[in-house]
C-alpha cells in the first residue's frame, strides 16, 4: 500500500477518535440517563451511523483502487460523489442537526448540540481539509 493511503488511513483515525467517538459517547451517556425527545435523539444517532456507512464506502473503494483489476469496476463519478458530495450534503445536513436541540427537554439539550456540533465539525473538516 502506497504511502498517501496510509496517510488518509491516519487522518481517518485521528478523526474518529477526537470526533465521532466522542459523540458517540455523549448519546450513548444521553441514552443512559433517559431520553424524553427520542426523535431527536435518533436523528443525532443517524449522524454517526452515517459516518460509519461513508468510511465503510471509502474503505471498499481503496480496496477496489489497489486490485487492478478492479479498478475498471468504479465508475468515474463515484469518487467525486464519495470525497465531496456526500459529506457536503451530510454538512449541510448536520447544521440543522444542532439547532434541533431547541426541541429537546430542558435537561437534554447540551447532549444534542454537543454530539451534533462534533459531527458537524467532521463533516466540515472532510469537506474543507480532506485526509
Amino acid at each position: 500500500m502506497n504511502s498517501e493511503a496510509w496517510v488518509w488511513y491516519m487522518w481517518g483515525a485521528v478523526k474518529l477518535v477526537f470526533l465521532a467517538l466522542p459523540a458517540a459517547w455523549i448519546l450513548s451517556y444521553w441514552r443512559k440517563r433517559g431520553v424524553t425527545c427520542r426523535a431527536v435523539f435518533y436523528a443525532s444517532c443517524s449522524n454517526i451511523f452515517c459516518y460509519v456507512l461513508w468510511v465503510a464506502l471509502i474503505l471498499v473503494m481503496l480496496g477496489l483502487q489497489k486490485e487492478a483489476a478492479l479498478r475498471p469496476t468504479i465508475p468515474s463519478i463515484l469518487p467525486a460523489i464519495a470525497f465531496v458530495f456526500v459529506p457536503l450534503f451530510l454538512s449541510i445536513a448536520s447544521l440543522p442537526l444542532c439547532f434541533s436541540a431547541f426541541a429537546a427537554a430542558e435537561g437534554e439539550r447540551l447532549f444534542a448540540v454537543v454530539a451534533n456540533g462534533l459531527m458537524f465539525v467532521l463533516w466540515v473538516s472532510s469537506v474543507v481539509a480532506p485526509n
